[in-house]
């Protein structure tokens, strides 16, 4: 009836309980990280890395990883164009990219971060600093686009 400070506090925590419950229920980044990850070492010559990347381009970004498979940088089409003469991979790699937690849900926040197409961020396994999978822009986009079939499904559209 009328409101005190106990029953107003109590409203306030269970919206902040439902809010959180909204957060933790997206996708995480392990669900959506590319596992088939193609690595180098900071040793290997940039042409082993440009193999490694595909005849076609099938890869942009390569992880370099230390031999305990931590990230201690990357070597990317970019840096490897900006670097013609860099023999070895470290003189063409560049800082370490950004790396969250497998657990860690995908928020705008960190879809922002791969609005640049030359980004990525990679996944570590739960508690460790051991790289798991790589996150690129185009990973977003099956994700979104199950959700639009899903939505299809529900409302009985066919798709053209």
């Amino acid at each position: 009836h009328s409101p005190n400070y106990k029953i107003a506090e109590a409203i306030f925590e269970a919206l902040d309980q439902i809010e959180n419950s909204k957060k933790n229920k997206g996708i995480t980044a392990g669900e959506i990280c590319a596992k088939d990850l193609v690595t180098v070492r900071r040793n290997e010559k940039v042409i082993t890395a440009k193999k490694r990347m595909g005849q076609q381009g099938e890869y942009t970004h390569l992880p370099v990883l230390d031999l305990t498979r931590e990230c201690v940088g990357l070597i990317t089409s970019n840096s490897i164009l900006k670097n013609p003469n860099a023999v070895k991979v470290e003189d063409a790699m560049e800082g370490r990219p950004t790396i969250i937690d497998e657990d860690m849900v995908i928020t705008e926040g960190i879809e922002a971060l791969l609005s640049n197409t030359q980004s990525c961020i990679l996944v570590s396994h739960r508690n460790s600093s051991k790289i798991m999978g790589i996150i690129v822009a185009w990973d977003l986009i099956p994700k979104k686009k199950e959700n639009m079939k899903h939505n299809w499904k529900r409302k009985g559209q066919k798709r053209v």
